[in-house]
């Protein structure tokens, strides 16, 4: 069989179906399958800050990550972004500020 020409959805149904005979045809199940069918619904869609937004927050966790110093001006402009686009910002798996906790966190676990 060429398995490459369905989809992902028509080969999750393959899979649980063919699942449920081979279980039926076993006399008791020796393992459990969970087959998780994707929903064919809309794509969520993020929206990104401007080219020159993604620069600065680039700037900011670059300085973050290498210890330098970020000025104010540059610690409010990133909280202004995060503040305008959050799922943007936790889909990067940026922090959400460039001081404090969790900026330590970002730098000592993600940046090492």
């Amino acid at each position: 069989m060429d398995f490459s020409k369905y989809t992902t959805h028509q080969l999750c149904v393959l899979i649980r179906e063919a699942t449920k005979e081979l279980e039926s045809r076993l006399p008791e199940p020796a393992y459990k399958v969970a087959v998780v069918v994707p929903d064919p619904g809309e794509t969520p869609i993020i929206e990104a800050p401007t080219d020159a937004e993604q620069r600065h927050v680039d700037a900011c966790i670059r300085l973050l990550t290498q210890g330098g110093v970020i000025r104010a001006d540059d610690i409010k402009e990133y909280r202004r972004i995060y503040k305008n686009y959050p799922e943007y910002m936790k889909h990067k798996g940026f922090p959400d500020d460039v001081r404090g906790a969790s900026a330590r966190r970002y730098r000592d676990f993600h940046h090492k």
